[in-house]
């Protein structure tokens, strides 16, 4: 199982309200993943991979962080 980190409808939903992404609507955790804590996150505007990041323990992935957030929004 790779959600370590239980992050309520209520939190994601604060979080994401400061994004132009639309109305949050629900979430559920991705369990498939075998590192960090993943959610998908569907908005009025559509659906979303909410990722945190435990233990960035590298630069590259907080390089394919920045290249992945250019992607997304």
């Amino acid at each position: 199982m790779a959600v370590f980190a239980k992050v309520s409808g209520s939190d994601i939903s604060t979080f994401i309200s400061g994004v132009d992404i639309g109305k949050f609507l629900s979430c559920r955790e991705i369990v498939e993943k075998v590192q960090n804590t993943n959610y998908l996150v569907t908005t009025g505007q559509g659906i979303y991979i909410l990722a945190l990041f435990e233990k960035p323990d590298t630069v590259k992935e907080l390089r394919f962080f920045g290249a992945y957030r250019s992607l997304s929004f």
